[in-house]
């Protein structure tokens, strides 16, 4: 959470955690722990402007922008490694995307169920083709 104050109600001047400069007489962003000049609450990765300490997230005292947060920190799909949504599929002990837990060789999505091999999702043609070559 943030908040936008006036320095002259605070008792001790603060410096800014991005500039180390004195606040003064400046609007400042009380954010992730921390004091900014309205104008450097940014990104610790991308170094984007956050608009009025809103819509950033907090991790470690630092703030992220959305995009870069959930680059780092959200959990990723098995199959194509991109960030997870709200709605998941739990299988194989990993999460996927609806989209992307389908067959490994013909990705068709699964009807009712899937057939595993070395932890990997096969359609009923795929798993006994799968089988044949690995010999097993």
């Amino acid at each position: 959470m943030s908040n936008s104050v006036d320095v002259a109600l605070l008792p001790h001047p603060p410096s800014c955690a991005k500039c180390a400069m004195p606040i003064g007489a400046a609007r400042v962003i009380m954010a992730a722990g921390k004091i900014y000049h309205a104008d450097h609450f940014q990104c610790i990765l991308c170094a984007s402007h956050i608009e009025g300490g809103c819509n950033f997230y907090e991790r470690n005292e630092d703030p992220y922008c959305e995009s870069c947060y959930r680059a780092l920190y959200l959990r990723r799909c098995y199959a194509c490694k991109k960030p997870l949504n709200n709605t998941v599929i739990v299988a194989l002990g990993n999460m996927w995307h609806e989209d992307c837990f389908h067959c490994k060789i013909c990705a068709k999505p699964f009807q009712d169920q899937c057939f595993v091999l070395l932890d990997e999702p096969y359609c009923r043609e795929h798993y006994w083709q799968a089988r044949g070559n690995y010999g097993v």
